[in-house]
């Protein structure tokens, strides 16, 4: 794993949100369970596209990257409209259904 410059930081009530946007790569972790309750984020530009740790990202730092210029529908779209069946998991280039 390469070294990473983490040049934002964000805080929210309960997360803390490092990213390396040259890289586009960054984490989250909770304040107190840390990386118990915390994962990677991966992104184009100022888009998400993949996230892993939780099933579903937590609201607070979808608001918060979103208050910073962030696009985070990728997070947002944890339901097929029209099937409504739960992803099973994403990777980067597809979304695999359960």
């Amino acid at each position: 794993m390469g070294e990473y410059n983490f040049d934002e930081h964000y805080e929210t009530k309960s997360f803390s949100i490092d990213i390396d946007s040259k890289a586009e790569y960054g984490y989250f972790e909770h304040d107190q369970l840390g990386d118990e309750f915390g994962g990677g984020l991966w992104f184009e530009g100022k888009r998400l596209i993949d996230y892993d740790g939780v099933f579903e990202l937590p609201q607070q730092v979808i608001k918060e990257l979103e208050a910073n210029g962030y696009s985070m529908e990728y997070a947002k779209d944890e339901y097929d409209s029209n099937t409504r069946v739960p992803f099973l998991y994403r990777t980067k280039y597809q979304t695999i259904y359960h």
